[in-house]
């Protein structure tokens, strides 16, 4: 997808109808042919983790998966360039050789992959969200950001909401404590919108991300950057997402903020992990429960067939 000259190679937090109570507001095969159609090599789905009022069901997030398989089994075949060729399903090998993969369409010369992600709710300064763990062999990346609409314990909702949200009392070095933990923990691939609701100690954060692989988003729909958090992100080697946040598939291009703050706040291009190129995820789904590619298949598989999906 071509926007002010810029390769955009994917967009990697987006919603579907998953996201309940009309949150999203398209089926997932709509945003993925939407997403082809202007010319994006990938795509995330990335619904609300199931502890958020809009949350998927963890029941559907089964059927999400399926979805994804489907529509890259029947537009795609995926071939590395040593004549390997490997399934829609193998996505670690997406990851680990993304710059090496010719897409091959069925149908014409247009190509795009779709993944699957969950934008997981950060719920307690001891970093806790609400990744389902048991289900972590579905993911293709993991995202984490703060909502108020996120299902909090009395205390963590008192603590983290009720003083900083409505009393204004921050407490910016146990937020940034909360997200560094959590990345670790999850193993977290994107921080969506920082500084949210409440604030971080940005440059803290930016040194966690690069350190573990995660990437700190420019969102265009909740955009909280000041100039001197950018300044004192480019202080670090913490690279950037952009993302639209699309709740709809004409939501999905929707990019002009982005593009107009990183022209203000001189970004420099080459720190964007998803211009002119794809990011690199290399920090996901090695669990002791879940080592190889083989074992994540025959999970999935496992659970397609326990629910008849």
């Amino acid at each position: 997808m071509k926007e002010n000259n810029i390769e955009i190679k994917g967009l990697y937090h987006n919603h579907s109808k998953y996201s309940k109570l009309g949150h999203g507001k398209n089926t997932i095969e709509e945003m993925l042919i939407k997403a082809k159609n202007l010319g994006l090599s990938q795509f995330a789905i990335t619904d609300h983790a199931p502890k958020h009022l809009f949350g998927i069901r963890k029941k559907n997030i089964q059927k999400a998966r399926f979805e994804i398989d489907q529509f890259n089994k029947n537009y795609y075949s995926l071939q590395l360039k040593n004549q390997q060729t490997y399934t829609s399903q193998d996505n670690e090998v997406l990851n680990e050789n993304s710059q090496n993969i010719e897409f091959v369409n069925k149908d014409d010369s247009q190509r795009c992959f779709g993944l699957l992600g969950l934008e997981c709710n950060l719920l307690g300064f001891d970093g806790k969200c609400d990744f389902p763990e048991d289900l972590g062999h579905l993911f293709d990346i993991r995202l984490l950001g703060f909502h108020l609409a996120g299902k909090f314990t009395f205390n963590n909702f008192f603590n983290m909401v009720v003083k900083q949200v409505v009393f204004k009392k921050l407490d910016i070095e146990k937020n940034t404590d909360a997200y560094i933990s959590a990345i670790k923990k999850y193993k977290i691939d994107i921080v969506t919108h920082p500084n949210e609701h409440i604030q971080v100690n940005i440059k803290r954060l930016a040194e966690a991300c690069a350190q573990n692989n995660c990437y700190l988003e420019i969102n265009e729909r909740h955009f909280r950057y000041q100039k001197q958090d950018i300044e004192e992100c480019l202080k670090t080697n913490v690279k950037f997402i952009v993302s639209s946040d699309a709740h709809s598939i004409q939501q999905i291009d929707k990019l002009n903020k982005v593009f107009e703050k990183i022209k203000e706040f001189n970004i420099p291009l080459e720190r964007i992990a998803n211009f002119d190129k794809f990011p690199d995820f290399r920090n996901k789904y090695k669990t002791e429960k879940i080592g190889n590619i083989k074992n994540n298949n025959q999970n999935r598989k496992q659970y397609i067939e326990e629910n008849e999906l």
